[in-house]
């Protein structure tokens, strides 16, 4: 039996290589596709523009308007917080990580699902900063999950190959609901 479970949120919960996308293309009038993004920094898709005009996009408003769920994720997230207590666990600049705050009290908290939203600022401390021992944590990221002391670590490939999860050797999953296989 497991504390809790902590999930990410980019790419976890919610599809934001869709929504960042959607925002590139708009803005600089580029053809990309969600599918062509394999690498963290989104250069392979867009070869073109800059780190700060790809990264600006994860402070921007658009983004938490655009954001989708996985399927199953609101569901998923209300039947396991009746069983145990939930973390999103995020990185992010200040300002995103409020934004991503709001979204979580305006889109899962309205839902009355019990969980706690704790942000990492980038480039300060790094996901191994908290303390996930006999906890279960789920994150795209293998590196999260290779620095974490989660008790069980689950990757949630959402990219064959893309390059923050294409060297995990451990358990994954690729839809919320597979969850429920190991806990």
């Amino acid at each position: 039996m497991y504390k809790g479970i902590a999930f990410d949120f980019d790419e976890v919960l919610v599809n934001s290589i869709e929504a960042i996308v959607s925002i590139l293309n708009e803005d600089y009038n580029l053809h990309a596709k969600a599918s062509d993004v394999n690498r963290w920094d989104f250069k392979d898709a867009y070869p073109t523009l800059t780190f700060e005009q790809i990264n600006n996009v994860w402070n921007d408003k658009r983004l938490f308007q655009r954001l989708t769920f996985k399927p199953n994720t609101i569901e998923t997230l209300e039947d396991l917080s009746k069983k145990y207590p939930l973390i999103i666990y995020s990185a992010g600049s200040s300002k995103n990580l409020q934004l991503k705050k709001d979204f979580i009290k305006n889109n899962i908290l309205i839902k009355k699902i019990n969980l706690n939203f704790i942000g990492v600022l980038e480039g300060i401390e790094d996901k191994s900063s908290l303390d996930l021992k006999d906890w279960v944590f789920i994150d795209d990221n293998q590196k999260n999950l290779y620095d974490s002391n989660a008790s069980l670590k689950i990757l949630f490939r959402n990219r064959e190959n893309a390059d923050w999860n294409n060297n995990w050797n451990g358990t994954e999953i690729n839809n919320i609901k597979q969850i429920y296989n190991y806990v």
